[in-house]
């Protein structure tokens, strides 16, 4: 039997900038539920250039589309890791032909590189509003709410681990410039159940190798599960 799926939490705002100006629609939102059913989503949508524009009302229905992979995605995870949930915020550059050549988590508090991955390659498989002028970056947010609260670890307490994963994970880090804030759930005994990971420009190759030296920690001994978020 499937366990109730929390909604997304709703928060909807648009804005878009161009060379000539700037356009905003006010926020719209909905107060998150519990339900026998997969989750809705929604995001807080921003999309600007600082060389092509993006045409306001078709990236407005492209991201709406967008929310339903983004809702396979989390409801997938769900099944799991029952305390999956957080804030996400996904950049993306598009092409004037409409692709999106660069797509990233630049925020991410998931904690499972699958479900990342997964809202990653649903946006990349999209056809996007065609940039006009160049390519044009954009991005969408959204918070999805947990099936099961997990209590936040005392960074202060997994300090040793975290300066030990930072050592395990140079090598990974070496060949780009990114900064990556890792985000993982821990098992009673401290070590990793799920890990996954924000970062400030695309670097999937260093991602993996962070994700994989990262589950091979142990931190500390929380008692039970929890959750703990931290920069490298």
């Amino acid at each position: 039997m499937l366990k109730p799926i929390p909604w997304i939490a709703i928060a909807l705002l648009a804005t878009f900038g161009a060379l000539t100006g700037c356009a905003t629609t006010k926020p719209e939102v909905a107060v998150p539920a519990a339900a026998p059913r997969a989750p809705d989503a929604a995001s807080r949508m921003d999309y600007a250039s600082d060389v092509g524009g993006l045409p306001d009302e078709a990236m407005q229905s492209a991201f709406k589309s967008y929310q339903k992979d983004v809702v396979g995605c989390i409801a997938d995870g769900y099944e799991r890791i029952d305390a999956l949930g957080g804030h996400v915020k996904i950049s993306l550059t598009i092409t004037t032909a409409g692709e999106a050549k660069a797509v990233f988590l630049s925020e991410s508090q998931l904690g499972d590189r699958t479900t990342e991955q997964c809202i990653v390659d649903a946006a990349k498989a999209r056809q996007w509003p065609h940039a006009v002028g160049g390519d044009g970056l954009a991005s969408t947010e959204f918070d999805a709410a947990p099936n099961k609260e997990r209590a936040a670890f005392d960074e202060k307490k997994a300090r040793p681990a975290i300066e030990q994963v930072r050592a395990m994970t140079k090598r990974c880090r070496k060949n780009t410039e990114a900064a990556f804030v890792v985000t993982a759930y821990l098992r009673a005994d401290g070590h990793v159940q799920s890990a996954g990971l924000a970062m400030s420009t695309p670097a999937d190759d260093a991602a993996e190798c962070i994700v994989a030296q990262v589950k091979k920690a142990q931190f500390g001994w929380p008692g039970k599960a929890s959750k703990l978020s931290f920069e490298l």
